[in-house]
C-alpha cells in the first residue's frame, strides 16, 4: 500500500505525541536518544528532536526541520545531538523504507541486545511480528559521531530488515510512518519481556517452528481490516477504561498529550489518532467524575466519546 506523504504540521504532531508516549511508557533516556520522521518525498527533509528537550516535554513546534545534505546543520544556533544526526541524516538518505526513525534504549529490549550472540526467539505471537525483520548490530564501537557509522549502520538495514538490534547499545525502528514505527516499537518492547521473563526461569524456551513463525507473520500484516486504526482505537478504549481512582493521573497525562498538538503550526487534524486519544482521556476522567465508577456505563459512552473527539479535534484544527 502506498501512503500518501504526510503534511509536516501533521507530521510534527504525530512525531510529538510519539515522544510523550514514548515517555509515559518508560523508553527514554531523559533528553537522550531520538526520533525523525521525513516530510519531504526524497526523504531528505525530516524532522528531529531538539537537543537537550527530556522526551516527556517535546512540543510539535519546536522539532527541528532538517536536510540531510545540509553539512553545517551542526553548525546552526540550534543543532541537534550530533550523534542524531550522523545516524538519521544518513539513513533517511539511504534507505527508502526510512521515512520515520525511532531510536531507543527501552529495557527490555536493550537487555537482550546485551546478551553474546543473541538472537530474537520465535516465542510467542508478538515475536513472530518480527520474523526475518530484524538485522543485527553485535558491534558497538562507542557513539556516532561522523557520517561513515550513520551509513555502517544504513548498510545493515537491507530489504526487508526494519528493526535494528544495535548490540550494546538499544533499538531502531523504521516505518513508513510514526504511527507505523511506532507500532512495531510497542509489539517490539512487549515480546522482549516475554522473552526476559521466560529465560530468567532458566529452562529452555519452547520455539515456535520456522514455518509457523513465517505463517504468524504474514498473518500480522494480511489481518483484516486497518490494523494500525484498530491498533490505535485499542490504545483509546484503554485510556477510557483506566477505572476509578486516576482521574488525575489520566487529566494530567491528557494535557501533557494535548500540549503536543501546538496548534500555532496551523495543523490539519480529521484523522490524527493522537489526538482524539489525547481529547478521549480528558473527556473520560470529566466523564467519570460526573458519573460515578460503574465500568459498563462508561464503557457504553465510548463510541459517542469518539464522535465528540473527532468534532472537537475538527474545531480546534481550524482555530
Amino acid at each position: 500500500m502506498t501512503l500518501a506523504l504526510p503534511t509536516e504540521s501533521r507530521a510534527r504532531i504525530d512525531l510529538a505525541a510519539a515522544f510523550r508516549w514514548a515517555a509515559r511508557l518508560d523508553w527514554h533516556e531523559s533528553i537522550a536518544n531520538h526520533f525523525s520522521v521525513a516530510v519531504s518525498a526524497d526523504r531528505c527533509s525530516f524532522l528531529l528532536n531538539p537537543n537537550g528537550r527530556h522526551f516527556s516535554r517535546v512540543r510539535a513546534s519546536e522539532l527541528l526541520l532538517l536536510d540531510a545534505r545540509d553539512e553545517s546543520a551542526l553548525a546552526r544556533p540550534d543543532a541537534p545531538d550530533p550523534t542524531a544526526w550522523h545516524l538519521h541524516a544518513q539513513l533517511h538518505r539511504r534507505l527508502p523504507h526510512a521515512r520515520c526513525i525511532l531510536h531507543t534504549h527501552m529495557p527490555h529490549a536493550t537487555a537482550l541486545c546485551c546478551l553474546e550472540d543473541f538472537e530474537f526467539l520465535m516465542l510467542d505471537q508478538n515475536a513472530c511480528r518480527y520474523h526475518r525483520r530484524i538485522a543485527y548490530d553485535r558491534h558497538f564501537d562507542g557513539m556516532a559521531l561522523d557520517a561513515a557509522e550513520g551509513a555502517r549502520v544504513a548498510a545493515l538495514l537491507g530489504e526487508g530488515k526494519s528493526v535494528l538490534m544495535m548490540g550494546n547499545h538499544g533499538v531502531l525502528v523504521i516505518g513508513a510512518s510514526v504511527a507505523e514505527a511506532f507500532d512495531d516499537l510497542y509489539y517490539l518492547e512487549r515480546a522482549a519481556r516475554v522473552q526476559i521473563l521466560a529465560l530468567s526461569t532458566g529452562r529452555t524456551p519452547a520455539v515456535i517452528p520456522e514455518e509457523v513463525a513465517a505463517r504468524t507473520c504474514a498473518q500480522w500484516f494480511s489481518y483484516p481490516g486497518d490494523a494500525l486504526e484498530l491498533a490505535q482505537l485499542d490504545r483509546l478504549q484503554a485510556l477510557v477504561e483506566l477505572g476509578p481512582g486516576r482521574n488525575e493521573e489520566a487529566h494530567a497525562e491528557a494535557q501533557a498529550l494535548l500540549s503536543a498538538l501546538d496548534t500555532g503550526v496551523g495543523f490539519r487534524a480529521e484523522k490524527i489518532a493522537f489526538a482524539r486519544a489525547a481529547f478521549s482521556t480528558w473527556f473520560s476522567a470529566r466523564k467519570w467524575q460526573n458519573w460515578g465508577a460503574d465500568p459498563d456505563v462508561y464503557r457504553g459512552i465510548l463510541a459517542s466519546h469518539v464522535a465528540a473527539v473527532r468534532f472537537a479535534v475538527e474545531r480546534l484544527a481550524k482555530g
